[in-house]
């Protein structure tokens, strides 16, 4: 099953072990477990797929003679988040209470109860 991302979409952190490189400052911020974090940008190269996250933005950090980047955050630390349309229940909850029909013990079939004949 292939996973699908986008900038904007919602995804939330399953892995926070990341390797600290010498280069990063102390305070660098890193991903939390279980938190939640939003796509601002997706880079893919021959091997990855990384991201920058709204939440987290760290400075650039000098990564050769040239080159200045901000880290990115493998996808395999996160995945996406299902969000779900609960507004069904909710509306159910709110009904007028004349929508409701409250059951009384009178209003239930009676069911017949036989017991076995000793022989």
């Amino acid at each position: 099953m292939s996973i699908q991302y986008h900038i904007g979409a919602k995804i939330i952190c399953v892995n926070d072990q990341y390797d600290k490189h010498p280069l990063w400052p102390e305070n660098f911020k890193y991903p939390v477990l279980n938190e939640v974090y939003t796509i601002r940008e997706i880079i893919v190269n021959a091997r990855d797929v990384t991201f920058l996250l709204e939440e987290i933005i760290n400075e650039p950090i000098k990564w050769d003679e040239k080159t200045f980047i901000e880290v990115s955050w493998f996808s395999w630390h996160f995945r996406p988040v299902k969000e779900t349309d609960i507004s069904v229940f909710t509306a159910m909850l709110n009904l007028p209470p004349k929508q409701i029909h409250k059951f009384q013990v009178d209003d239930l079939p009676r069911r017949k109860v036989f017991q076995e004949e000793k022989v």
